[in-house]
């Protein structure tokens, strides 16, 4: 694994968008802070790659796809307030820190399918055009969904949450999955609770 400064991560990802064409930032490990706040940044592929401190792109936009399959946060992320123009994939990641999408507008999908979250995770006031799926996702610390707005529907097959999950006022156009989600001895009835809060207006399966 090739370790890189973060000057190279926020210069490469900086990029002009190029149609076609991603900025391979895969497998690498970035051992300094890494701050893209307010950038405008392309196809970028951070498969794999480790941070080992915290990532930040508040309010940046991703003009294309955002891969960061298996990558591992150690001390989180903050993507607060990001436009996603195209898919957000996070597939099989792991985030050992507070995980911040507050306020995101993802335009295509949000695939965080087996991924693990171990601190917090803020995913509240969320704009989601495509599917939001979380199939086999486990949520070791507490999370929030409040307020969010899902017009592809929300996909939890298998979802695991160890702690308070809250979905007040979550509102779901499209399918709405929560077969075999996993609930945690003890926390039942208050995650449980919080999943008959969302308003689905599409098909419902739990």
């Amino acid at each position: 694994m090739r370790v890189v400064e973060a000057a190279e991560i926020v210069r490469r990802a900086t990029a002009p968008l190029q149609k076609g064409v991603s900025v391979d930032l895969s497998g690498l490990e970035v051992r300094e802070p890494v701050d893209l706040s307010g950038a405008t940044i392309g196809n970028v592929d951070f498969t794999g790659s480790r941070f080992l401190a915290q990532f930040v792109a508040k309010g940046a936009t991703f003009g294309g796809l955002a891969w960061f399959g298996e990558a591992e946060f150690a001390a989180g992320f903050d993507l607060s307030r990001c436009v996603f123009c195209n898919d957000l994939r996070m597939r099989s990641a792991i985030v050992r820190g507070p995980a911040i999408l507050s306020r995101a507008e993802l335009r295509g999908v949000g695939d965080l399918d087996f991924a693990r979250f171990e601190d917090r995770a803020d995913l509240d006031g969320l704009v989601v055009h495509g599917n939001m799926s979380l199939a086999g996702k486990t949520f070791l610390g507490p999370m929030t969904m409040q307020g969010s707005e899902l017009l592809g529907g929300l996909w939890c097959e298998g979802t695991n949450f160890a702690r308070r999950a809250d979905f007040r006022g979550v509102e779901v156009q499209g399918r709405t999955w929560l077969m075999h989600a996993q609930v945690a001895s003890g926390v039942a009835g208050e995650v449980r609770g919080g999943m008959s809060d969302i308003q689905s207006y599409g098909y419902r399966c739990s």
